[in-house]
C-alpha cells in the first residue's frame, strides 16, 4: 500500500466503554432510552433515608473500602449512572457496572474480586463509612486507565463538599493494569457517607484504603524513631545509612563500631562512602553499610501506602558469594523474605541488585534488616508494588534478573526544554515508538528531553536513536522528584546514530541533558528508549545441532518461554531460516513449511474473507461482508464464522486471512464488498463475532488491513495516504481495537 503516516498515540476515550461485551446496535437504542429516563441526572442522595451501607454495616476507616460495596438504595439514592452496564453484576442484587477484576491486590475480602468500570462524567457512588478518629487521612485509590485522565474523580461528603480535590489517574496501560494513586481527606469521627464522584470517563476503580496520617500500622520499639523524624515511604527507596535513631540495642545491634564515614549522622556506625553509581543523590545515598556480621541488625521505620506484596530490590556488593546473607523481619520478629543470597560481585564496591518479596500491611511499621552472615555491603532497599518473585521463608535465593526488551518510555508523558517546532517536532515524538518521527530542540545549549515513567522503576539500559543533529557531550540523568537530578551516564565523545547505555538505577524521571551539539542545529532524537529489569530470561538460539525428532516441548506443561527456549536452543540456522522464509511451492496462498525434526507442523495460510478463497474447491461462498453487517446480529455472524472456520479447518488451513475490517469511505474502492460498512462501532462488533466463530474451530484469524486501506487512487501518489490523528483513532483503527479486545485474534 505504500507509506502510511500513522501517529502512534493513545486510543481515544469512549464514554460507555464500548469494549465491554459484543452487542448489536440495539444497545444504542436501549442506552438512549435509559439516558432519556435519567435526563438531567438524579439528584445525589448521599444522606437519603433510604440509602444504607452495603451488608448493613458501615465500612471501617482506617481500612479498605471496596468499589463493589457501594451503598444500597438504588439509582438516584445510592448511586447515579446514565446506563446500566457490567459483566459481574450478579455479585449483588442491585449490581451495576461491576466486572471481575484482574488486579492481584486485595481480592479476598467481600467485594474484592470486582471492580467498577464504565465510568462517565457526572456518575457517582455512595459509601457509608465509620471513621474511628477525626483527622487527616491518606486515601490510596486502586485505579487503572489505558489513557491517563487528569481529572478522573473526587470524594465529596454528604454536603457536596469536595474533600480530595481532583484525582488524576495515570496511563497504566489498560483497564486491567492497576496502580495506586494517593489523595488526602480530612474527616470527622463517626458514621458518614462519602461519595465518589466520576468527573470523566476512561478509568476503572477497585478499592480505596484510608490511612490516618498521624498513626497506623505496627509500632516501633520504645525509643526507636525514624531517621530524620519521618518514616521512609513505601513504595520507594530506603537508604541503608538512614536506619532508625535510638542507638545500640534499640535502633541497631552491632558487635563492634566500625566505619569510615560515620560522621554522616551523630550515631553513625559501620558507614562508608559508596562507589555505587546508582541512586546516590538522596540523603544518605552517598554511603553504604559494611562490616556485616551474623547476628547484627538495623531497624528502618517505613510508611506503607497500600497493603500488599512488594518486590524488595537490595543493592548489595560481595567479593565472594554469600548463600544466606540477610533477611527482613517485621516488629513481631516474623521472617518476611526468607533467606536472601548474594552472588559474588567481585569486590565490596562492585554492586548488583538482588530481589525478594515481602507482604506488608498498610501504615507505619518497623522493618529489620537482619545480617545472617558476614562478607557483604548494603547500599539501599527499593520497594516496588507487586511481586517480582523472591524467596518464601525457608531458604533459597532471589530470582535472577535480566535487562528486559520492553520500552518503558513508550507513550509515557514526555517534555523538553524547547522544540524547534511544537507541531512538527514535539517532545512526544521521541517516545511514540515510531523511528520516522522525532523531537528537535532549539539551536542552543543546553537542552533536555525528559520522560515520566509514572512510578519509581528499576532501569538497566537506555537507548537513543539520533537524527543527524546529535550530541557530542550529554548526560543521562534521573530523579524521583523531578527536581533533584543525578547523572548516571556522561560522555563528551557522542557519535550519534544508535547509542545504548547500560545503567543501574531506580527512578521515576529520566532525561537526556545535552551540553554540546555536533552541528549548528538543535538536538534531534528519533527514539528515546528506557528498559527495566525482568526475571524472564532473554530468548537466544539458532546455533544448535538441529532437531532429531525427539521433542520434549510437545505436551509439556512447562512455561511457554521455557518451551520456546528449548526449541531455539535445539534448532540450527537452516531450521531457523525455514521458519522465516516461507515455501512458494505449496498449493496454499502462503505456507511456512514444517520442521519435522523439531515436531513443528506446517502453517498453511489461505485467503478469506467470505469463505475459503484462492480457488479452493468444495467450499461455500458465504454472504459478503456488507450483507453480514446489515444483519446487525453478532450472534448470527458468530454462527457464520463457526461454519466458515470448519471449512477452513477441513481444507487443512491454519490461518484464515480475514476478516476485512477496513471502513468504507469511497464506494469506488474495489474491496468494499469484503468490509462491514462505514460505521466503526458496527464493524468492530461484527468483526469480533466473525473472529470468535472462526477461531472456535482451531483456525487462527488474521484481521486485515491495518489501517486506512480504503481507496484505489491516492491523491499523494505512490499509494501514500495521510490521515489525521483524530480520524485515524476514532474511525479507522477503532474496529481493530474492538476486535483485539473482544475476540483476541491470533
Amino acid at each position: 500500500m505504500g507509506s502510511l503516516h500513522v501517529p502512534r498515540l493513545a486510543w481515544p476515550r469512549r464514554a460507555g466503554r464500548g469494549r465491554r461485551g459484543r452487542r448489536g446496535l440495539a444497545v444504542l437504542a436501549v442506552a438512549a432510552l435509559a439516558a432519556l429516563t435519567l435526563a438531567g441526572g438524579a439528584p445525589r442522595a448521599a444522606s437519603a433515608a433510604t440509602g444504607a451501607p452495603y451488608g448493613g454495616t458501615a465500612a471501617a476507616v482506617p481500612g479498605t473500602v471496596y468499589a463493589a460495596n457501594y451503598d444500597t438504595g438504588g439509582q438516584g439514592v445510592a448511586y447515579n449512572v446514565t446506563s446500566t452496564n457490567g459483566s459481574a453484576n450478579g455479585y449483588r442484587s442491585d449490581g451495576v457496572d461491576l466486572e471481575t477484576t484482574a488486579d492481584t491486590l486485595n481480592t479476598t475480602a467481600a467485594g474484592g474480586a470486582y471492580d467498577l468500570g464504565w465510568t462517565t462524567g457526572g456518575q457517582w457512588f455512595n459509601y457509608t463509612v465509620n471513621v474511628a478518629t477525626a483527622g487527616t487521612y491518606t486515601v490510596a485509590f486502586r485505579l487503572s486507565s489505558p489513557y491517563g485522565i487528569t481529572d478522573a474523580l473526587h470524594i465529596a461528603n454528604s454536603s457536596g463538599t469536595n474533600l480530595s480535590g481532583a484525582v488524576a489517574v495515570p496511563n497504566t496501560g489498560g483497564y486491567e493494569t492497576w496502580t495506586t494513586v494517593d489523595a488526602s481527606v480530612t474527616l470527622p469521627a463517626g458514621q458518614q457517607t462519602l461519595t465518589v464522584d466520576q468527573d470523566d470517563n476512561g478509568w476503572n476503580f477497585h478499592y480505596m484504603t484510608f490511612t490516618l496520617t498521624s498513626s497506623g500500622g505496627g509500632s516501633p520499639p520504645s525509643g526507636d524513631a525514624p531517621f530524620g523524624g519521618t518514616p521512609a515511604p513505601v513504595p520507594g527507596t530506603v537508604q541503608a545509612a538512614n536506619y532508625d535513631t535510638g542507638g545500640q540495642g534499640v535502633a541497631y545491634d552491632v558487635a563492634a563500631v566500625n566505619g569510615t564515614a560515620n560522621s554522616y549522622r551523630s550515631d553513625g556506625v559501620d558507614l562508608e562512602d559508596t562507589a555505587d553509581t546508582s541512586d546516590t543523590s538522596p540523603a544518605g545515598a552517598a554511603y553504604d553499610i559494611g562490616w556485616t556480621a551474623a547476628g547484627q541488625w538495623f531497624n528502618y521505620t517505613v510508611e506503607v501506602a497500600t497493603a500488599g506484596t512488594y518486590t524488595v530490590s537490595f543493592r548489595v556488593a560481595a567479593p565472594a558469594a554469600v548463600a544466606d546473607a540477610l533477611h527482613i523481619d517485621n516488629s513481631a520478629g516474623a521472617n518476611l523474605t526468607g533467606s536472601v543470597a548474594i552472588a559474588a560481585t567481585g569486590s565490596y564496591q562492585t554492586w548488583a541488585t538482588v530481589t525478594a518479596s515481602v507482604t506488608l500491611p498498610a501504615g507505619q511499621q518497623t522493618l529489620t534488616v537482619d545480617q545472617d552472615a558476614a562478607g557483604w555491603n548494603l547500599h539501599y532497599l527499593a520497594f516496588t508494588q507487586g511481586s517480582g518473585g523472591g524467596t518464601p521463608p525457608g531458604g533459597g535465593t532471589g530470582p535472577t534478573e535480566y535487562c528486559g526488551t520492553q520500552d518503558l518510555a513508550l507513550d509515557q508523558p514526555t517534555t523538553a526544554s524547547s522544540t524547534q517546532d511544537a507541531t512538527d517536532y514535539p517532545a512526544s515524538d521521541a517516545t511514540d515508538g515510531d523511528p520516522g518521527t522525532r523531537w528537535s530542540s532549539a539551536f542552543s545549549d543546553p537542552q533536555w528531553l525528559e520522560v515520566d515513567l509514572g512510578t519509581e522503576t528499576q532501569i538497566c539500559s537506555v537507548g537513543i536513536l539520533w537524527e543527524a543533529a546529535y550530541a557530542t557531550a550529554f548526560q543521562i540523568q534521573v530523579s524521583n522528584d523531578n527536581s533533584t537530578w543525578t547523572t548516571v551516564y556522561a560522555t563528551t565523545t557522542g557519535a550519534g546514530g544508535q547509542e545504548t547505555f547500560p545503567i543501574s538505577t531506580t527512578a521515576r524521571y529520566i532525561r537526556m541533558y545535552g551540553t554540546v551539539r555536533a552541528t549548528q542545529f538543535g538536538y534531534s532524537i528519533f527514539e528515546f528508549d528506557v528498559y527495566g529489569l525482568t526475571t524472564t530470561a532473554p530468548l537466544s538460539g539458532g546455533n544448535g545441532n538441529g532437531g532429531n525428532g525427539t521433542c520434549p516441548w510437545v505436551g509439556s506443561t512447562a512455561p511457554v518461554a521455557q518451551r520456546v527456549q528449548q526449541v531455539l536452543t535445539t534448532m540450527d540456522q537452516a531450521e531457523e531460516l525455514d521458519l522465516v522464509a516461507g515455501d512458494g511451492s505449496s498449493s496454499y496462498i502462503g505456507q511456512i513449511p514444517a520442521v519435522p525434526d523439531l515436531c513443528i507442523p506446517a502453517t498453511n495460510l489461505q485467503d478469506g474473507p467470505n469463505g475459503v478463497g484462492d480457488g479452493t474447491g468444495g467450499v461455500t461462498a458465504f454472504p459478503d461482508g456488507e450483507n453480514a453487517a446489515a444483519t446487525f446480529d453478532p450472534t448470527l455472524i458468530q454462527q457464520e464464522g463457526t461454519a466458515m472456520g470448519a471449512e477452513f479447518a477441513g481444507k487443512g488451513v491454519n490461518v484464515a486471512l480475514g476478516p476485512t475490517t477496513n471502513l468504507v469511505r469511497d464506494p469506488r474502492w474495489g474491496r468494499t464488498y469484503e468490509t462491514y460498512g462505514e460505521d466503526p462501532y458496527l464493524a468492530g462488533q461484527i468483526t469480533s463475532a466473525e473472529v470468535e466463530g472462526l477461531q472456535s474451530q482451531g483456525v487462527m484469524s488474521m484481521v486485515k488491513h491495518v489501517a486506512a486501506y480504503d481507496q484505489e487512487q491516492y491523491p499523494n501518489g505512490d499509494n501514500d495516504e495521510t490521515v489525521s490523528q483524530q480520524a485515524l483513532e476514532e474511525l479507522y483503527l477503532a474496529p481493530f481495537q474492538t476486535t483485539a479486545e473482544q475476540a483476541a485474534p491470533a
